[in-house]
């Protein structure tokens, strides 16, 4: 059963409960097991992006991200990405995106934290109060773009931030439902 999507380029990859991955090619309409070796401890998976050839596994339960390489047989078994003791500060995680710097979403009980990591390591971070907190935030997307987008379902809104955190803007409709 699928457990969580994402699309890197022009194909999607998906992590399966077996545990396992597949990759779909739209183009060629071709669907191919992916061979992923899960930690013990990623059982609860948030979310997943993928950056250069690497997958990066958003692992509620222990509160850490795992860097899985790919291989020819597939993707290795992965490797505790945040380091530092850092990963005592996150608290139920909600998503990630990566640019290059990985920027890890926690859900509103936690002020709709934003965490920012380079190379494992967390950087000073943080996101302008809003008049309208943020409430129970659904998605982070940063990779190629120079903003970061929060989707905040509850608000029915798209929140948008610069990169420095310093300046925001946002995006309503009450299509944004569901």
């Amino acid at each position: 059963h699928l457990k969580i999507a994402k699309p890197f380029g022009a194909k999607v990859i998906f992590l399966t409960d077996s545990p396992g991955a597949a990759v779909y090619d739209p183009v060629k309409s071709e669907l191919k097991n992916v061979t992923i070796k899960l930690n013990q401890t990623e059982t609860d998976i948030a979310d997943i992006d993928i950056f250069g050839s690497n997958l990066y596994v958003l692992a509620k339960n222990d509160a850490n991200i795992y860097k899985h390489i790919l291989t020819a047989g597939g993707y290795a078994k992965g490797e505790q990405w945040i380091l530092g003791g850092a990963e005592k500060e996150i608290k139920d995680p909600v998503s990630i995106s990566i640019d290059g710097d990985i920027y890890l979403l926690q859900s509103s009980d936690n002020s709709g934290t934003v965490l920012k990591f380079t190379k494992g390591i967390k950087q000073e971070f943080t996101l302008p109060p809003l008049l309208i907190p943020l409430k129970n935030t659904a998605k982070i997307i940063a990779a190629n773009l120079k903003n970061l987008y929060i989707l905040d379902p509850d608000n029915k809104r798209v929140v948008i931030f610069s990169k420095d955190g310093k300046t925001f803007s946002q995006i309503t409709s009450d299509k944004f439902d569901n």
